[in-house]
């Protein structure tokens, strides 16, 4: 069963606001009256030293370093806890035994010196300088990071849920036989899609298949026979379920589709008709009434995605 939406802490917002932020906004003073506390955002130098000798990638200056948001190995942030701004600790760590940046710092003894200069403080005037929609304080960004936190887990949410749907149709439900001509189609698809995916590793497709443990034929027919089944479900739960489109609609929506145009592209027809998944996903927004603005903005987002 999928689990429920993930239920954020006010501190995980404020972590993620804090961090958008300063990401965006270099503070160049702050409060150093108190000394720092959990969920700050500091303003540090240090230097890391192994047997007394400095390591690369160890040393810093003017470093922001949000505590309590892991960043740094354990015990990194937690002791900075309660100094006060303008002094220097020496925090005697240990790396991790997997440390994938450093091999041979993995699962060493050093020291870091850390000397906290100020806890940086978001600032309404500054916001601005994020480039977000309409925001312009800090409640009104918290309000959106917020916002889209609560709406990527609920997004999760639903896709772990169709997943889990999905997969236990496929696991009961019996397949008698596969059309030959859809096995051909699929075996087709599959065979552009491992050429590009070869590609990127500069090879050819059978090498690609090779380094997956299978042979390019048995790749394929493992493939075909998947979305061979997926289609077929698609198109029973259309059925089952009525949401096949109409002579009627099919027209509309190719009278919609070459709308700016004032003609419907030649080969859009069959783009439809042989893409399942365009077909449903059609199908889909036809069912939830999608309206003009949200294609607008569906299309927007495509086009952001492919740069």
């Amino acid at each position: 069963t999928a689990k429920e939406p993930e239920a954020y802490t006010d501190e995980e917002y404020d972590i993620q606001t804090k961090q958008i932020y300063f990401n965006y906004v270099d503070e160049t003073d702050g409060i150093k009256d108190r000394p720092v506390q959990l969920y700050d955002m500091t303003n540090i130098d240090y230097e890391g030293k192994k047997d007394g000798v400095a390591f690369e990638g160890g040393t810093a200056q003017g470093a922001t370093l949000l505590i309590g948001s892991h960043s740094f190995i354990d015990g990194f942030e937690d002791g900075l806890i309660g100094v006060m701004p303008g002094e220097t600790v020496d925090l005697n760590l240990k790396f991790p035994d997997y440390y994938p940046n450093s091999e041979e710092l993995a699962g060493q003894e050093v020291v870091f010196t850390v000397t906290v200069n100020f806890i940086p403080e978001m600032k309404d005037e500054r916001v601005p300088e994020i480039g977000a929609l309409d925001v312009s304080t800090v409640e009104e960004l918290r309000a959106f990071v917020k916002e889209g936190m609560d709406e990527q887990a609920q997004e999760e949410y639903l896709q772990e849920a169709q997943d889990e749907i999905w997969t236990q149709l496929m696991e009961n439900v019996v397949f008698e036989e596969f059309p030959e001509e859809l096995t051909a189609k699929s075996r087709e698809n599959y065979a552009g899609i491992l050429d590009q995916m070869a590609a990127s590793w500069g090879i050819d497709a059978e090498s690609y298949a090779q380094m997956l443990g299978k042979s390019y034929d048995d790749l394929l027919s493992q493939y075909a026979e998947g979305y061979a089944k997926q289609l077929l479900m698609i198109q029973a739960i259309a059925d089952a379920e009525d949401l096949n489109l109409t002579d009627e609609e099919r027209d509309l929506m190719y009278d919609l589709a070459g709308k700016k145009r004032n003609e419907v592209a030649p080969d859009l027809h069959d783009y439809i008709t042989e893409n399942d998944y365009v077909s449903a996903a059609l199908r889909t927004c036809r069912d939830l009434e999608i309206g003009e603005a949200e294609w607008a903005r569906m299309v927007a987002e495509l086009k952001q995605r492919k740069g």
